[in-house]
Parts: structure tokens; C-alpha cells; sequence
């Protein structure tokens, strides 16, 4: 299940396929791990979203967005101190894996950025070769 950052209705928050543009950052929750989501409200623009989301078995998903050379990344708050996990840390570190290697295996491409590899899927690959 992907969850978005904000929505008009909370149950708008949980999506079943992966955001498109204009949506930069969504979250993959492997429901297999428990977690009751607790919600809030910006009550300035009826916003919904869930605030306990730093201590959530989450992978937190941000796209590229080359037009002001920011890459995306892929991040799992496991080494939050501040954070308790109420979760099997070593089976998601598994799932988290499971992740990032699908990731790699599918990219069309990498570069290096600050001396890190980054990996493109198809997409953000084509979008890369076009904006260099």
C-alpha cells in the first residue's frame, strides 16, 4: 500500500498504485507489519495526515526532480533515536533491502552525485539524459 503526505479525506491518504506527478514523496507500507496510523488535521487548509509516521514501518519514496538537480532517494527512520519501533526491525531491514534492490535491478541507469551511486528507474532516467 502507498501512502501520500496529505489529503482532503484520511482515508484519501492510503493510495493502491504509486503517486504520479504532482506527487514527489509517498510512503510504501508493507502491511504485513502492524501499525495503527493516528491521524491529524491542518485545520487552515483541511488537510488530513498522519502524525505518527517517524516511527512507522515506512519507506519514504522521493522522487528526482531535476530541474533544480535534486535527486530522490529512498529512507527508512531506523536510526531515530528519539523514535521507538514497535516492529520487527530485523524483518523489515529485510523488506527495506528487498526494496532497494529491486530498485537497482530496475534502474536504467545510475550516476554518481556527491560520490554516491544513484540509481534512475526508466522514467526519471529519460528525464536525466534529457535535462543534462
Amino acid at each position: 500500500m502507498f501512502i501520500i503526505e496529505y489529503a482532503t479525506e484520511q482515508e484519501g491518504l492510503f493510495v493502491k498504485t504509486a503517486p504520479t506527478e504532482p506527487i514527489n514523496t509517498f510512503y510504501i507500507w508493507n502491511s504485513f507489519f502492524d501499525w495503527q496510523p493516528e491521524f491529524a488535521q491542518i485545520k487552515q487548509t483541511n488537510q488530513y495526515y498522519i502524525a505518527n509516521m517517524a516511527n512507522a514501518p515506512l519507506i519514504q519514496f522521493s522522487k528526482s526532480n531535476l530541474l533544480t538537480n535534486k535527486f530522490g532517494r529512498i529512507y527508512w527512520s531506523k536510526n531515530l533515536l528519539s523514535n521507538s519501533m514497535e516492529y520487527d526491525l530485523q524483518e523489515f531491514e529485510k523488506f527495506y533491502k528487498q526494496v532497494a534492490n529491486w530498485i537497482k535491478r530496475h534502474s536504467a541507469g545510475k550516476t554518481k552525485y556527491a560520490g554516491i551511486n544513484t540509481y534512475f528507474l526508466p522514467d526519471a532516467w529519460h528525464k536525466h539524459t534529457i535535462a543534462r
